[in-house]
């Protein structure tokens, strides 16, 4: 028996197969496809930053702080997106997300073109413990 993902994307792709598909399916999923990509890249690399940048010691906190906002937005958004489409109509929201995602992105760019050297978390006996022993005796 196959399981409900093996079900979804064989319902999918038999619907696209089909001459009946809107261009609209398509467009859908592989917006789909392409925001589970960018999902997947976005933790990487945020996982990646933390891990170099937050001292062990305050990793676990500074882990919850970030899922706690994160995961936290998640209904103030929804009901937010609620309010916007009750006022507005179904497709504001979106038009309202990708604007706001643009905003966000512009204020970034800056950041991500020029970054700035990481700070060092490692305590100084283990940097100074590393330096004598890569140099040369």
């Amino acid at each position: 028996m196959r399981n409900r993902s093996d079900r979804f994307a064989g319902s999918v792709s038999s619907r696209l197969r089909r001459d009946r598909a809107r261009p609209n399916e398509v467009v859908a999923c592989a917006l789909f496809a392409i925001n589970g990509y960018a999902s997947t890249m976005w933790n990487v690399v945020t996982v990646s930053l933390r891990q170099q940048i937050v001292p062990g010691e305050l990793f676990g906190r500074v882990n919850s702080v970030y899922r706690m906002i994160g995961w936290g937005l998640l209904p103030v958004g929804a009901i937010t997106g609620g309010f916007v489409a009750d006022a507005f109509g179904l497709r504001a929201p979106y038009l309202l997300g990708g604007i706001t995602i643009a905003i966000a992105a512009v204020a970034v760019l800056p950041a991500l073109v020029h970054p700035g050297p990481l700070p060092s978390t490692r305590p100084m006996a283990i940097n100074n413990r590393l330096a004598s022993r890569n140099s040369p005796a």
